[in-house]
């Protein structure tokens, strides 16, 4: 069985942390069974923002759901009618709806 090594980080997994995982479980899913918190930033350059992320088994799966209502969207014979918001302008995805 695979060992993933954790090095040592003063918030996150002060002693750090070495773990045994099934051969392909992801390194966050075999973080996450065992008890390291995973954070990260989405940067996004066109609206000037960066967040802060801490992915928790609730926001996995919230990510899952969202993943799924994306891949119902890009099924569908027709792209759905856009509609104009305030941030389309700064939307990385622009070109996409308005393009």
């Amino acid at each position: 069985m695979p060992q993933i090594i954790f090095l040592p980080h003063e918030e996150i997994c002060p002693e750090g942390a070495v773990i045994q995982a099934e051969t392909g479980t992801t390194i966050c899913d075999a973080a996450l069974q065992n008890g390291i918190e995973i954070e990260g930033e989405l940067l996004i350059p066109k609206e000037k923002k960066r967040i802060r992320i801490q992915l928790t088994p609730e926001k996995e799966k919230e990510i899952e759901k969202i993943i799924e209502e994306i891949k119902d969207l890009i099924s569908q014979p027709k792209p759905p009618e856009p509609s104009r918001i305030s941030s389309c302008s700064k939307c990385s995805y622009f070109e996409f709806c308005w393009g």
